[in-house]
């Protein structure tokens, strides 16, 4: 399935993902899949569940010098991304953000099951973290050291971000067999 961590702050969001793709029998494919790719100077998606499936999504959000409109990215991207999965046994999903067009730092979760809700991120005072992972892995586990690494590292700064998610990425890969340590990372500031 693979993993794909975020961490957005006022001023930054960060983007970790692995790079393992397995196949329907769960055999590995490839090991170093870039599943994260800027879209834009300051924005991003990243995908995870069915390496077609992103293929086709990064074909249709393409790097651009002007930047999306996220939301409205999202939105087009969700409804052609339930559209296309429609019947499938494979679940995608898919977070999207970086800098918006009010210079605000965000990012939209989406999945192909049409009766999961897109989700906002956008920090507050403190910071909004997110994580894409598959159903083979107890979310609040995942949770739960995503915050035991944020209070160990801290998150002042880009580097300690990416320096938490990649302990991350790690303990993932050592529970989750369609996860490995092949990690491609993003900083995008504002």
């Amino acid at each position: 399935m693979s993993f794909v961590s975020v961490i957005a702050t006022n001023s930054y969001i960060t983007v970790v993902s692995d790079g393992k793709v397995t196949g329907r029998d769960g055999e590995t494919l490839e090991t170093d899949y870039q599943k994260s790719r800027k879209i834009s100077d300051k924005q991003f998606i990243a995908v995870t569940g069915d390496r077609d499936m992103a293929d086709q999504i990064f074909g249709i959000a393409t790097y651009k010098e002007e930047p999306y409109n996220l939301l409205n990215a999202s939105i087009d991207l969700r409804k052609k991304l339930i559209n296309a999965m429609r019947n499938q046994p494979r679940v995608v999903l898919v977070v999207i953000g970086g800098v918006n067009e009010w210079g605000k730092i965000v990012y939209y979760y989406f999945t192909s099951k049409p009766e999961q809700q897109m989700i906002r991120g956008l920090p507050g005072d403190k910071h909004e973290k997110g994580f894409l992972s598959s159903d083979k892995v107890n979310p609040n586990k995942i949770e739960e050291k995503f915050d035991e690494f944020i209070d160990s590292v801290g998150i002042k700064t880009p580097h300690e971000s990416l320096e938490v998610q990649r302990k991350l990425n790690d303990f993932v890969a050592g529970i989750d067999e369609t996860v490995n340590e092949n990690k491609f990372e993003l900083i995008i500031e504002k």
